[in-house]
């Protein structure tokens, strides 16, 4: 809804991502509600199905983008994973809902907005501090510039092949 000289400006610094629906609002409104269904007693197949219908309903509300879907499926993943009282690690997770969604959806595995939603959260995750000798938790601030410069550092390569442009400001 934007007019064409913001969305140019936006797209000119790198911005233009800020204003897409991303893996964070997928996790942060399902998981939300599945905290809420587990605070009222929902074990976890009863998260696994409430869960699944949040996801599909989720990503049927805000219009089925590429990482909408690569955030469900790896929550999805995230919540079979409980069901079987397995540690889910992030980057598994990932690999495992990015692989079936290009087994279900073969030209996913051609789209941009796909790809650079896994790559970005696969730099995301990788680097992502971990806690220090002695049980220091990084500072939010480290933590912050870590997780900006993972999906950055992972996705410059892409951008700079799909689009031919790099914002290192953004």
């Amino acid at each position: 809804l934007l007019d064409e000289d913001t969305n140019a400006l936006l797209r000119d610094a790198g911005l233009v991502h800020i204003l897409s629906i991303s893996g964070l609002h997928t996790a942060l409104s399902v998981l939300l509600v599945l905290a809420m269904l587990r605070r009222a007693g929902l074990g976890a197949r009863g998260l696994l199905v409430a869960g699944g219908a949040l996801l599909l309903a989720f990503a049927a509300f805000v219009g089925h983008g590429a990482s909408v879907w690569r955030a469900c499926a790896s929550l999805g993943v995230g919540l079979l994973a409980r069901v079987f009282s397995r540690d889910v690690d992030p980057l598994a997770a990932l690999a495992v809902s990015a692989a079936l969604l290009v087994l279900a959806v073969p030209t996913l595995a051609f789209s941009a907005g796909f790809l650079l939603s896994v790559v970005a959260t696969a730099g995301l995750v990788a680097a992502h501090p971990g806690v220090a000798s002695g049980g220091r938790r990084p500072s939010a601030l480290s933590r912050s510039l870590a997780a900006s410069s993972g999906a950055y550092l992972a996705t410059a390569p892409l951008l700079a092949a799909l689009f031919g442009r790099l914002a290192p400001a953004a």
